[in-house]
């Protein structure tokens, strides 16, 4: 059965992301299930009466919009907020916890801790749904999402899909939905069930959140800009390099580099896409002068650059 779904035009994206920059999305819609979320890309619902479909070439799937860049020339296509956000044990497995891809990972900690299901306490900080998470095996204090999962189902073309982690290509930062990321749609993740002690999980919580809260700076941002450098068995933190090229405080149009994390690039008034991209390319440019080294973006680009 189709479900009707509501697609608007010339929709403003900044309200839909952390750095609250970019232009309009061509079509725009939102989803509250999997469901919706395999009808918005397999079929247009919110059909015109005159024209009986309508396909999009290209469809953009955005969570939290925590960890993108969209272009101040807008998306082409469909732009997709999900928001699809059950929580449930799987009847068939009691091992396993299932999530779809618009949830929050706060409330996926939540709800592994009060099922005692598995420490999530890493991640709960992170401004992300499971899905985008997922695509870019977020993580932090030596723990990623991908070591929690059982199994993720995709949507590929029109075809379901149920993938094992291994079949993911989960490294640092990465997975093959980076490069697949407009051909396989995130729609469930099962997580494992794990040993482990809730009061100790909720405690550890606590104390990376006020680390986070203390060593991070408030405002719009996406959070860290770049991956950490990889060096020889070592991972040197981005912020380093930036600090030491003397790039704190550095502003291009709205754009700053923060004073307290240097790995942060914050809209301080105003900024446009095009002022924060071009932040993020002097400071690669300035840190691979100084250093030799070549920093990589954490963020995704979006849209018409």
């Amino acid at each position: 059965m189709e479900v009707e779904l509501e697609i608007r035009k010339g929709v403003a994206l900044k309200n839909y992301t952390s750095w609250r920059v970019g232009g309009e999305a061509e079509f725009f819609c939102e989803v509250h299930s999997a469901k919706e979320l395999v009808c918005a890309i397999t079929s247009y619902c919110g059909k015109d009466k005159k024209k009986k479909e309508k396909k999009f070439k290209k469809v953009t799937v955005l969570g939290s919009g925590s960890n993108v860049l969209i272009s101040d020339k807008g998306i082409k296509g469909l732009t997709i907020i999900n928001k699809a956000k059950a929580i449930y044990e799987d009847s068939q497995e009691e091992n396993l916890l299932i999530a779809e891809s618009g949830v929050n990972l706060a409330v996926l900690y939540k709800a592994a801790l009060n099922k005692k299901h598995c420490d999530l306490s890493a991640l709960a900080a992170i401004p992300a749904t499971v899905g985008g998470a997922v695509v870019s095996n977020a993580g932090a204090y030596g723990d990623e999402i991908s070591k929690h999962i059982e199994w993720i189902e995709v949507l590929s073309g029109n075809k379901l899909k149920v993938l094992k982690p291994t079949e993911c290509g989960f490294g640092y930062r990465k997975s093959n939905f980076l490069t697949f990321l407009h051909n396989d749609t995130i729609l469930r993740v099962a997580f494992k069930k794990e040993e482990f002690c809730a009061t100790k999980a909720e405690i550890k919580r606590k104390g990376y959140l006020e680390y986070r809260n203390r060593t991070q700076p408030k405002g719009y941002s996406a959070g860290s800009t770049f991956k950490a450098v990889s060096n020889l068995n070592a991972l040197n933190p981005a912020a380093i390099y930036i600090d030491k090229a003397g790039l704190k405080g550095y502003t291009i149009g709205g754009a700053v580099v923060s004073q307290l994390h240097a790995n942060f690039i914050l809209n301080l008034r105003d900024a446009t896409a095009s002022d924060i991209k071009d932040l993020i390319n002097y400071i690669k440019a300035t840190v691979k002068e100084k250093f030799s080294v070549m920093l990589t973006e954490e963020v995704q680009y979006l849209g018409l650059w």
